[in-house]
């Protein structure tokens, strides 16, 4: 069974378009989904594959996506506003002349670069406020059950290592305490 931590975020549907099943996409990476085995989103708590059988653009940004087994308005709807996630071993990780997004570390375990110990693994993004934040599930070692808010931010990191999905950061002291 294909875990969260196995996928990383590469858009999400906005709502449908036309009345033959096609869905606004927006993505958050430049992969394209026809490439890819399948693309992946939530369904009652599950994460279910779908297929992309086209894809065109729609303006600048946006896309038009024609998914197998999704022939009207009302199965497209059903799939509206919800996060597109790809199986991350597809996904080819590559850092463009701005760096790496921020989605590409959905899965990554954070490495406290100061003492070399595991803080945990980043389950999603918070992109609510202007600062954006990873947001960590600690690990199992830890008394801490709520997730821990790391800010994203350049100068704290300190290595990437996408093979080992690891990235280290050298955090401000006091940080894993709040």
């Amino acid at each position: 069974m294909i875990q969260r931590t196995d996928l990383v975020e590469i858009g999400s549907f906005l709502k449908p378009h036309g009345i033959k099943g096609e869905l606004t996409f927006m993505p958050t990476t430049d992969v394209d989904i026809m490439q890819l085995h399948c693309i992946m989103t939530e369904v009652d708590g599950l994460m279910v594959p779908f297929f992309p059988k086209s894809i065109r653009p729609k303006g600048h940004e946006l896309k038009l996506v024609l998914l197998d087994d999704i022939d009207d308005e009302k199965q497209a709807a059903e799939l509206s506003n919800r996060p597109v996630y790809a199986i991350a071993n597809d996904v080819e990780i590559e850092e463009d002349e701005e760096g790496y997004g921020a989605e590409t570390f959905i899965g990554f375990t954070v490495i406290d670069t100061d003492n070399s110990h595991p803080i945990g693994k980043i389950e999603y993004i918070d992109d609510s406020t202007e600062n954006w934040l990873f947001m960590v599930q600690p690990n199992d070692n830890t008394e801490r059950k709520n997730l821990i808010a790391i800010p994203i931010a350049d100068e704290l990191i300190t290595s990437i290592d996408t093979d080992a999905k690891t990235i280290g950061m050298s955090l401000p002291e006091g940080l894993l305490d709040l």
